[in-house]
């Protein structure tokens, strides 16, 4: 995550602007890149030393999303620290990425 003050960041000149966008999209992608990569080693490592890890194939997790599913937005609905246009706008989202990804 990169994150940096709103009155600090419009402070600066248009070309620094640029500058701390890209830095940030950089730092971003290097540290998923990083985590993806601690993950694979952390399960090679559990695996190595006896532990059985699972991992549910895309059917059971369609069943599971399924089933779920419908509980996790139900209460989200309910709480009224979450609007329905965060949820609904979330969900959407999610439709196109999976939709693009070609996982529909």
């Amino acid at each position: 995550m990169f994150a940096v003050g709103e009155k600090w960041f419009q402070s600066l000149p248009a070309d620094i602007q640029t500058k701390v966008k890209i830095a940030g999209r950089m730092a971003s992608v290097a540290g998923r890149g990083a985590a993806w990569t601690n993950n694979k080693l952390a399960l090679e490592y559990v695996k190595r030393h006896g532990m059985k890890v699972y991992a549910p194939k895309p059917d059971q997790r369609a069943q599971f999303k399924k089933l779920a599913q419908p509980g996790v937005l139900e209460w989200m609905r309910k709480n009224p620290k979450i609007g329905n246009q965060w949820i609904d706008g979330l969900l959407a989202a999610v439709d196109q990425a999976e939709n693009k990804l070609g996982m529909r």
